[in-house]
């Protein structure tokens, strides 16, 4: 027993110093090893920090392009919006310049239709009134010889009255001609001497339509009125409400002449003019509303 047991205790201190070196030589190992999983690990780092770097100065670059396009596009927007605006005022205004004198045309023509078949109707009136004077002339006696040396009766010297029938064609005459200022001054006359008689609204109408074609809205504003006051029961009084709004509109009284386009519609809506009052209130931005369907009075001439 002695023996195997100095035996075992050689063995063991045999052993020892080998495995001494042995675990040495894998701690050296296990060291190296560290080392170089820390030198992969500090490669990998600086590889990733390069790379991420890269990204960064791509995404800087791309941020950088993407703002200068955005300022481009800002500079597009609002250069547009500008030539849009400067072409919505250069067309807009002229367009509804010229809307209005279509417009204006179209009553002028209108109350040029009206007053050529109102003087047809007259003129037919008249003719059948000349009739009646030719029987009346024939059926006369003939006059007495006047004595000799004597003057004969009646009002020598004395000028006639003009008769307002030819006062007033006169003045149409001039009217229809052109003739602005003997035309007003001969409707004044007429309105003068013959306010009441039937064919004074008439006179008091062309008037207001005078001073509409000098472009004297003040002018043309207080014969409309005039017409309105003076002869409500006309039938020029749907025209000179009209009128009277478009005058305001070009005098500048856009909310007085939305007041009276209104007032067609509201009384007079199976009139045409209404149509043409909504479009002018369309223009003037006004809304529009339904009018009720009123009922409408028949216009009478005085």
């Amino acid at each position: 027993m002695k023996r195997y047991g100095s035996l075992t205790l050689v063995l063991l201190a045999l052993a020892c110093p080998l495995l001494a070196q042995s675990q040495k030589d894998m701690t050296l190992a296990l060291q190296r090893d560290v080392a170089a999983l820390r030198d992969e690990i500090k490669k990998i780092q600086a590889d990733q920090e390069s790379k991420l770097g890269l990204v960064n100065e791509n995404l800087r670059t791309a941020i950088d392009s993407l703002r200068a396009v955005n300022e481009k596009l800002a500079v597009i927007q609002n250069t547009t919006a500008e030539k849009l605006n400067d072409i919505k005022v250069s067309v807009g205004a002229p367009t509804q310049a010229l809307a209005q004198k279509v417009d204006a045309m179209n009553d002028q023509f209108l109350n040029m239709g009206n007053t050529v078949a109102e003087m047809n109707s007259r003129l037919g009136k008249l003719d059948a009134k000349l009739e009646d004077v030719k029987k009346m002339i024939q059926t006369l006696p003939p006059p007495a010889a006047p004595q000799t040396g004597q003057p004969q009766a009646g009002n020598i010297g004395t000028p006639p009255m003009v008769s307002g029938e030819k006062l007033f064609d006169d003045a149409n005459r001039d009217y229809l001609a052109g003739n602005a200022d003997l035309a007003l001054q001969g409707f004044n006359e007429y309105i003068k001497n013959f306010a009441d008689t039937q064919r004074a609204p008439d006179a008091q109408f062309y008037i207001a339509e005078i001073y509409s074609r000098k472009e004297d809205w003040n002018g043309a504003v207080q014969g409309y009125d005039a017409v309105i006051r003076n002869y409500p029961d006309s039938s020029r009084v749907p025209n000179a409400h009209y009128m009277k709004g478009v005058s305001l509109v070009k005098n500048g009284q856009r909310a007085d002449a939305a007041k009276e386009f209104k007032l067609v519609i509201e009384k007079y809506p199976s009139n045409e003019l209404a149509k043409k009052a909504k479009d002018y209130l369309k223009v003037l931005g006004v809304p529009v509303s339904q009018a009720p369907a009123a009922q409408k009075k028949t216009a009478k001439r005085r």
